[in-house]
C-alpha cells in the first residue's frame, strides 16, 4: 500500500492518514512506522523524498527502462505488466 501511495503525488501526512484508515491500530503509532518503511525503501534505493510534488517531473509508470540500465529480454510466458499507461506514448 505504501509503495503505491509514494506516487510523488501525495504529501507524507497524507499518506500517513490514508495507510491509518486502511490498518488502524495494526499500524500505530502510524507516521513512526510509515516514517520507518519510507526510510528502510529509500536505504535500499527503491525509493526517493523530494521535498516539493512530482508534477510529472519524470515517467513513474511501466515499461520504461532508465537509460542507465540494462535489462534482459523477459520470458514470452511472463506475468509483468509492461503495458503503457493511459495517454502515454512509447
Amino acid at each position: 500500500m505504501l509503495w503505491e501511495l509514494a506516487d510523488g503525488s501525495r504529501t507524507f501526512g497524507e499518506i500517513c492518514q490514508v495507510m491509518n484508515e486502511m490498518f488502524r491500530e495494526t499500524i500505530a503509532p502510524v507516521m513512526q512506522r510509515t516514517a520507518a518503511a519510507i526510510q528502510q525503501m529509500m536505504n535500499n534505493n527503491l525509493m526517493l523524498v523530494i521535498e516539493e510534488p512530482l508534477l510529472g517531473r519524470w515517467f513513474i509508470g511501466p515499461g520504461k527502462t532508465p537509460d542507465h540500465q540494462v535489462l534482459d529480454e523477459l520470458p514470452e510466458d511472463h506475468a509483468y505488466d509492461w503495458s503503457l499507461m493511459e495517454n502515454e506514448t512509447p
